[in-house]
């Protein structure tokens, strides 16, 4: 006789099993081997589960490392990628390296994309803000200035001349107040010297005005008109200002941008 829990086998007519302790009960040896096998499948299912947690924690490593990768290309526009990846590995049951990997590797993934969107956030608004401040123009020198003059002294009280250097290239130079009567249109160019001054504030350009039409007095001239400034150019408050020269008469006006 063979006892009905251990599977022990027991002489005698006794009540209980030496073995385990359990009550006997009459039972054959082959229906205690039966009951082991049909425990077995249970074994095989827990495996079986394991297995797809590891299965699990895979894909959410693999979804981690694709969007580190595209984060730096892509950022926020995958965000939901590195989302999806995170949520399989906190709900994957398999404990290991995997799932540990997959978790941090989307976590760094979505903080990545969300660093690289903010960044590229302030450098499209400090490009936005440089276009608005020159007027949507690349164009260093173009402004419309008035002009007063400067001595060693500094600048005089009285504008005595208007300054208009446009995007298109073309310019007015003319008398403040007067631009009706005592003029020149034409067309200019502007080279970078690029030098400052000592307080690093202000950049140099030479800029050459090349005059089509020429008044003096209401009345046209016939003779060309060129000249060649050499024009110091700083901003106050998003405005631009600076000190112009001619390179031939040295005569020199302080511009204010209006």
């Amino acid at each position: 006789m063979y006892c009905s829990n251990c599977g022990a086998e027991i002489k005698g007519k006794g009540k209980f099993c030496p073995n385990c302790g359990t009550e006997v009960k009459e039972t054959k040896k082959e229906e205690v081997a039966k009951k082991k096998t049909v425990t077995e499948p249970e074994k095989k299912v827990e495996v079986v589960t394991e297995k797809k947690g590891e299965g699990l924690g895979t894909a959410s490593m693999i979804i981690g490392i694709i969007s580190i990768i595209l984060s730096i290309f892509l950022n926020v526009l995958i965000l939901l990628i590195p989302i999806v990846g995170l949520i399989l590995g906190i709900v994957n049951k398999a404990n290991g390296g995997k799932k540990i990997s997959g978790i941090v590797l989307n976590i760094i993934s979505i903080v990545l994309s969300i660093f690289i969107f903010i960044f590229f956030l302030f450098l499209g608004v400090s490009l936005f803000s440089s276009i608005i401040e020159t007027g949507f123009s690349s164009n260093p020198v173009a402004g419309k200035y008035n002009c007063s003059g400067f001595s060693g002294q500094g600048p005089s009280k009285n504008y005595i001349v208007r300054l208009e250097l446009n995007n298109d290239k073309s310019f007015l130079w003319g008398k403040y107040g007067d631009v009706s009567r005592n003029y020149v249109r034409g067309s200019y160019t502007y080279v970078d010297l690029y030098k400052k001054n000592a307080a690093g504030n202000y950049s140099y350009y030479t800029v050459n005005l090349d005059g089509d039409v020429f008044y003096q007095n209401g009345i046209k001239q016939s003779e060309p008109y060129g000249s060649t400034y050499e024009f110091g150019i700083t901003k106050d408050h998003g405005k631009k200002q600076g000190i112009m020269m001619n390179t031939k008469t040295y005569n020199m006006y302080y511009c204010f941008e209006e």
